[in-house]
């Protein structure tokens, strides 16, 4: 998809919200993508790499960017949860507000919601978080039993098991993952980086 089709979904105009009338500084649609972003975009793959090494680095260095952009998204949310930024927009919720304004289901947004009050009391999962070390999967898993006292010991543990391992879904049995072969795994976005749910 190019880049101005992609602008053209994220800046949707005006629409009325139900019970609140129109509110013209909350459009419609997601926001708009910053430039150095848009880069990200592109349709074609020539950013891809043929060497294998090269590619798995990349990998790791993009979820290193996306843990940190979802660090980001939860930082904002966290500032909406405290301003009730919804609320001036029409609003019953943020949990509402994030579903009609940001594509998140309820689940979704009760999450991010519940994560964003946690990381403001736990300062080194919020960074790591932040760092693109851990990736939103296992801050989700750990912010779920983390107190202040805990989180380093927490932050262990997840440096050396997966998203499903946290998550308690076996992938190993709740064992570490093996060591990978020699020449293993480069590249940025270590201790368990990975983007995913």
């Amino acid at each position: 998809m190019e880049a101005s089709r992609m602008e053209a979904i994220y800046q949707s105009p005006e629409e009325i919200i139900p019970n609140a009338g129109l509110v013209a500084d909350d459009p419609a649609g997601y926001g708009t993508l910053p430039p150095e972003l848009r880069e990200l975009l592109r349709d074609d793959l020539d950013f891809i790499p043929d060497d294998p090494a090269e590619l798995r680095r990349a990998v790791r260095d993009m979820a290193a960017h996306i843990n940190h952009a979802d660090w980001r998204f939860i930082k904002l949310i966290a500032a909406m949860d405290r301003t009730r930024g919804w609320a001036e927009a029409g609003y019953a919720n943020l949990g509402n507000w994030l579903d009609h304004r940001c594509g998140l289901g309820p689940c979704a947004a009760r999450e991010r919601i519940r994560i964003g009050r946690a990381l403001a009391r736990l300062p080194q999962i919020d960074t790591a978080f932040r760092d693109g070390v851990l990736s939103y999967s296992k801050v989700r898993a750990i912010t779920r039993v983390a107190t202040r006292d805990s989180e380093a010991v927490l932050l262990d543990i997840a440096g050396s098991s997966s998203a499903a391992q946290l998550l308690g879904g076996g992938g190993g049995g709740g064992r570490p993952p093996p060591a990978p072969a020699a020449g293993g795994e480069e590249g940025a976005g270590g201790g368990g980086g990975g983007g995913g749910g």
